[in-house]
């Protein structure tokens, strides 16, 4: 009798338990965000700190990595950062002649949108509006929004530096010291061998995917630069970052090249060639490359993928859209090396794959 009345309880309590986690990442986002983007590149730049700890001690190894990764994205963001803020600027002169360039577009929609109004009309009576009141809200100062949202921001960013050197010069101690703690039993053993392994699969995902999206990167630039595309480094790096969002990153890419190109090129064959070569390129990276470098290990099914986009960017804005991917990943790994390795010692099922894993697996 007990056992069944537990045996009730575990869906409502585990149920309550990730509504719980779910709050607490939404509201320790401030924290968590830089935490969990410090680990995952901590996680991706592992193997180049093995190697430089090969030569010097693990604090100046992570040092050295942390000041070449930081000069790095600051050279980047110095190509990128002037030509975004000049095309923000320049947005209300150009939506105009975009307007002007998909007058026709605008006159069908404008009389779908007049006709469907009419039938609105018709449907509905008129009623008098004489005593209603407007209300307005107002909100915060801009001058205020703006400067919290800037002091967020420099805290993140010295949060997420501070954590990714820790992480890089004492993982691997905190790691080897974990290994000592936990080798008593033949129990915690095989958790030891799990986030080991599991470790091991996360590092090369991630440098793999990285390489991989830097390479994309550097195509679509010297893309961009043969078709005369402004600013090519920009879409270089927007094609990088976008990499990580899969399905909704490579068409968000696609579509915003084709506006800027039909801004760009009086011509319209020569504003279609941009777009093409970013889609084209985007096609061979996500159908050839990484079927043959990943193979069918890092495969998710695009179902939980993208209800996990719509999660993640609900509860963390843009930076839970571009980690999701590698987090699903992690989830992912540790599941099938806790299969593989932990449930014949820790006894909780057969070697086997079961057929929840088909929910998670599946071909893209």
């Amino acid at each position: 009798m007990p056992s069944a009345f537990v045996k009730n309880w575990t869906v409502p309590v585990w149920g309550l338990f990730g509504l719980a986690l779910l709050a607490l990442m939404y509201f320790a986002k401030p924290i968590l965000i830089p935490a969990v983007i410090a680990l995952l590149t901590a996680l991706m730049l592992a193997p180049v700190v093995h190697l430089f700890e090969r030569v010097m001690p693990p604090a100046v190894a992570a040092f050295l990595i942390l000041a070449m990764f930081v000069a790095g994205v600051s050279v980047v963001l110095n190509y990128t950062v002037d030509p975004m803020r000049l095309w923000l600027e320049r947005l209300p002169a150009e939506m105009l002649t975009l307007e002007s360039k998909l007058s026709s577009v605008k006159r069908s929609i404008e009389s779908v949108k007049d006709t469907t109004e009419r039938i609105g009309d018709l449907a509905t009576l008129a009623s008098s509006r004489d005593d209603e009141q407007d209300v307005v809200v107002s909100g915060p100062n801009i001058f205020s929004a703006l400067l919290a949202s800037t002091q967020s921001f420099i805290i993140g960013v010295i949060s997420y530096i501070t954590l990714l050197y820790f992480f890089m010069a004492a993982g691997n101690a905190l790691f080897d010291d974990s290994k000592r703690l936990f080798s008593r039993s033949p129990r915690q053993q095989a958790l030891v061998e799990i986030a080991r392994l599991a470790r091991s699969q996360v590092s090369r995902y991630l440098l793999l995917h990285t390489t991989i999206s830097a390479l994309l990167g550097l195509a679509v630039t010297v893309a961009m630069w043969l078709t005369n595309m402004p600013n090519p480094i920009v879409w270089g790096v927007g094609a990088f970052v976008l990499n990580y969002i899969p399905y909704i990153g490579p068409i968000t890419n696609v579509v915003v090249v084709a506006l800027v190109a039909l801004l760009s090129f009086e011509d319209s064959t020569m504003a279609l060639l941009p777009p093409v070569c970013v889609a084209v390129l985007h096609l061979i990276e996500g159908q050839i490359f990484q079927p043959l470098v990943y193979g069918r290990v890092f495969v998710i099914n695009p179902i939980v993928v993208f209800l996990c986009i719509l999660l993640m960017g609900f509860l963390w804005g843009v930076a839970g859209v571009v980690i999701t991917v590698p987090m699903l990943v992690i989830a992912k790994i540790v599941y099938e090396e806790t299969a593989r390795v932990g449930r014949p010692q820790l006894a909780i099922g057969s070697d086997t794959r079961s057929h929840r894993d088909e929910l998670l697996v599946g071909d893209r």
